[in-house]
């Protein structure tokens, strides 16, 4: 190379090694066309109404690359239970407006409590959805108790409670107003409370139990009167059964003491009877600590390890687990795959299991035993797992089983009674029809 500049052999060479990078230059407009980045919300994205009443006030957003999308078409999906203005239940497809806006039609609410999702997809599979949540008018419910163990099972009709106006069933006799106040059937139990499980059992003719926090304090109510207060368990603790509470920290407290801390889910049942136990009264405590499932067993003050479980796996009755991914689980027993709701009974006196759960929107039930799961049939897909063998169905049927027990049912609970070995139902209905 001489000092005046380069020699042509050498400008050739340099413009061969520089043609990748020509290329590569090139290539740069192609990668900036990308696809735009689209999204939608619904503007409030969650209402409260009462039951058969109409959502008329919700918007959803469309924007395409931050800005406005006019012209995107967009399915919108109703809950179960729910209709258009025009009657219809069927998806709507529509078109954004201008500002990207779609004004959601009239929608009529359905007839049970609940919390129901609104959803929308944009064709490119981009999806959000409102939450609404229903709560029962004051002048149309009333509370009602059902008995399995009523032979044959249809022979008898509900009971109806003295029970009446917007209350939530938690249990044996047991109900939480609007207003946050826990009865036992018509008696007032306490006010402000911010968590409550309520239970059966036989001992010394049938006693009931109330446990719950209200205003800070943690706190058992008997069906005789009396209030046992368990001052050592934290303000912020959840009940989550029988003198059973657990903390946001993850300590479990059964009664005063801490059973294991590090939990994030948790169940405590009382029973009777059982082999130990005698003739008193003993709490079982299903719980997740370290993504494993355990039982403890306030007879034998012995913990029994599950199955491994994945993060925000939750206990969803005696011995019973649901992992994250939908496998369910009861000790160490899978019961199914892709489940997505479940409750767990234990009779401890003839040492037998059984389980309800729901997969695909369909209900079925399983018990130890036997071979495999039975299908319910005659419950509706869709339907809702309430406890024990015990669904409401989108249009508000209450079933047991395959059995119709009542209709224009809007929340309910039911419960395994094991001495017994039948399922208990407390509900509440409304008479108005949407």
């Amino acid at each position: 190379m001489s000092d005046r500049g380069l020699s042509r052999r050498t400008f050739a060479g340099l413009a061969a090694l520089s043609l990748p990078v020509v290329s590569m230059v090139a290539s740069v407009p192609a990668l900036a066309a990308s696809r735009p980045v689209k999204s939608l919300s619904f503007t409030p994205a969650a209402v409260t109404v009462d039951s058969c009443s109409k959502v008329s006030d919700l918007t959803l957003v469309v924007t395409r690359d931050g800005a406005a999308a006019v012209d995107e078409r967009v399915t919108l999906t109703l809950p179960a239970g729910f209709s258009w203005a025009d009657g219809t239940t069927a998806d709507k497809s529509v078109l954004a407006g201008p500002g990207g806006a779609v004004s959601v039609s009239v929608v009529q609410v359905a007839l049970r409590n609940g919390d129901y999702p609104l959803r929308a997809m944009l064709d490119t599979g981009e999806t959000t959805s409102a939450t609404i949540t229903v709560t029962t008018t004051e002048t149309t419910a009333e509370a009602w108790f059902w008995d399995s163990g009523w032979t044959p099972v249809g022979a008898a009709a509900p009971t109806r409670l003295q029970v009446k106006g917007a209350v939530r069933a938690i249990g044996y006799g047991s109900f939480m107003t609007a207003d946050s106040t826990v009865l036992y059937f018509t008696t007032e139990v306490a006010r402000s409370v911010s968590s409550a499980v309520a239970e059966h059992t036989d001992l010394g003719g049938g006693r009931d139990t109330i446990t719950f926090v209200a205003g800070g304090a943690a706190k058992t109510y008997f069906n005789n009167g009396t209030v046992t207060a368990f001052p050592a368990v934290p303000p912020t603790a959840i009940a989550v059964g029988t003198r059973t509470w657990l903390t946001p920290d993850g300590d479990l407290y059964l009664g005063e003491t801490v059973l294991a801390r590090g939990v994030t889910s948790a169940r405590g049942n009382v029973y009777t009877g059982g082999a130990g136990a005698g003739s008193g009264e003993w709490v079982n405590v299903t719980y997740i600590q370290d993504n494993v499932g355990k039982v403890y067993d306030q007879r034998t003050s012995r913990t029994s390890t599950g199955p491994s479980l994945r993060r925000s796996a939750t206990v969803v009755g005696a011995l019973t687990f649901l992992d994250s991914n939908g496998d369910l689980y009861n000790l160490t027993d899978p019961i199914a795959s892709g489940v997505e709701s479940a409750f767990g009974a234990y009779n401890p006196g003839a040492d037998s299991r059984s389980v309800s759960y729901r997969k695909a929107g369909a209900a079925y039930a399983w018990r130890s035993g036997t071979t495999g799961s039975t299908a319910l049939g005659a419950v509706p897909d869709g339907s809702t797992l309430i406890g024990s063998n015990a669904w409401i169905s989108p249009s508000g049927q209450l079933f047991w089983k395959d059995h119709v027990v009542a209709t224009s049912v809007v929340n309910g609970t039911a419960f395994y009674l094991s001495a017994r070995d039948r399922d208990i139902i407390n509900f509440v209905t409304s008479t108005a029809s949407c």
